[in-house]
């Protein structure tokens, strides 16, 4: 990783991060750039099979993983944090959403 981008985050710097509405636009941009950084990106889209979703499974590194979370769906959304858990080994621990 970039050692400007860990000075600049200082205290905030995580080699991880969750971002929502990948689909498209500024988050599907975000994640982009988050990846050519070095993070591990957790990207959720609502619809893996989108145009923009593809996109980024196909010009991304494996650093990235898309989730399908519809935010209206609390199942998706519990499905979408087991599955971050699970790939950052965190099974058994309680965090914060700020933690993970």
């Amino acid at each position: 990783m970039d050692g400007r981008v860990k000075r600049y985050l200082g205290k905030y710097y995580s080699s991880k991060i969750n971002l929502k509405s990948c689909d498209s636009g500024f988050g599907q941009a975000t994640a982009k750039h988050l990846d050519s950084l070095g993070f591990e990106v957790f990207a959720t889209v609502l619809d893996l099979s989108s145009e923009g979703s593809q996109d980024l499974f196909q010009t991304c590194s494996s650093r990235l993983t898309l989730l399908k979370v519809d935010i209206t769906q609390p199942q998706q959304v519990q499905q979408a944090l087991t599955e971050t858990r699970a790939k950052l080994g965190l099974r058994g621990k309680k965090y914060t959403n700020d933690q993970i």
